[in-house]
């Protein structure tokens, strides 16, 4: 590919390697084969907490509903462990991760993919009404991974589903 002039040399590097970032091979969000990551991510959920089925990269946007969230989020990365949602960020000052946020995708009123423009976010609205959205991302760039933030999704729709017909009887 050839640059216009106007964006030749150093600025052409720069536009070229950002272009070749986001519209580079998919790398999927799930991080869950990293086995240095996923013990660090282990390391850093509650003391009885099952070890993490998935890890991934993601942000949580607090109190948020999906659609339209432009407030403060925070970067770190998503884990399933057991019946809920862990979101843990890196402490820097102790080199490990500290859990954040854990949410019950069983017990919660709804569980579902909320479209911000291209970014899809998974959105769990708890019982007592708080909202949690999650943008899951490509590997460890800052692109959102449609398709990753859909199978997660589906997947908590089916232990949901798996729990439901157990809660009837």
């Amino acid at each position: 590919m050839r640059l216009p002039r106007t964006l030749s040399g150093r600025a052409g590097a720069l536009v070229g390697a950002g272009l070749a970032l986001l519209i580079g091979g998919c790398v999927s969000s799930d991080l869950s084969q990293d086995a240095r990551l996923g013990a660090q991510v282990a390391e850093g959920l509650p003391v009885g907490t099952p070890a993490p089925s998935l890890v991934v990269r993601a942000f949580w946007f607090p109190k948020a509903n999906g659609a339209g969230s432009t407030g403060p989020s925070l970067k770190g990365v998503l884990a399933l462990a057991g019946d809920k949602l862990y979101f843990l960020a890196w402490n820097d000052q102790l080199n490990t991760y500290d859990t954040q946020q854990s949410v019950s995708f069983l017990t919660a009123i709804r569980v579902e993919v909320v479209r911000r423009g291209l970014a899809p976010m998974l959105v769990v609205e708890s019982k007592n009404m708080s909202f949690d959205s999650f943008e899951l991302m490509q590997g460890g760039s800052v692109v959102p991974d449609a398709a990753t933030t859909e199978e997660l999704c589906g997947r908590l729709q089916a232990l949901r589903a798996q729990q439901a017909p157990a809660e009837a009887q």
